[in-house]
């Protein structure tokens, strides 16, 4: 897969793509999320979904990361019940702030602009 090519399911989504350069960083990006995500968004047990791990989920969404090969998406996906132009503004506003935390302390953060391609994220 290339570097713009894994998406979630859903028509509304925010995400992005994180550059891992080592086997480790992986731990060390889930521990900067768990960090800086709101206190409303809870880590769940094990969680699956069609394309993705939840890692952490909430009344408005789940944050999904998958695997893109050469790098890890993280996206933010409305809960599918109903309600999702209701949960997109709180979720765009949750999402670009915790881009922005990641993008600060270092991490690397790009965008799909298209299949098999993507560009680099902009705060």
């Amino acid at each position: 897969m290339g570097a713009g090519n894994w998406r979630p399911t859903a028509d509304d989504y925010e995400m992005v793509y994180v550059e891992l350069d080592a086997e480790d960083e992986y731990d060390m990006l889930k521990s900067d999320l768990m960090r800086i995500l709101p206190p409303s968004m809870h880590k769940p047990h094990d969680s699956y979904c069609a394309r993705g791990n939840i890692f952490s989920t909430n009344g408005h969404c789940n944050l999904i990361l998958a695997d893109n090969e050469w790098s890890l998406a993280i996206a933010f996906v409305p809960h599918d019940d109903g309600h999702e132009g209701l949960h997109m503004q709180w979720i765009g506003q949750v999402a670009q702030k915790t881009f922005k935390r990641l993008h600060d302390i270092g991490w690397r953060l790009s965008v799909r602009c298209g299949p098999w391609t993507s560009g680099r994220w902009a705060a």
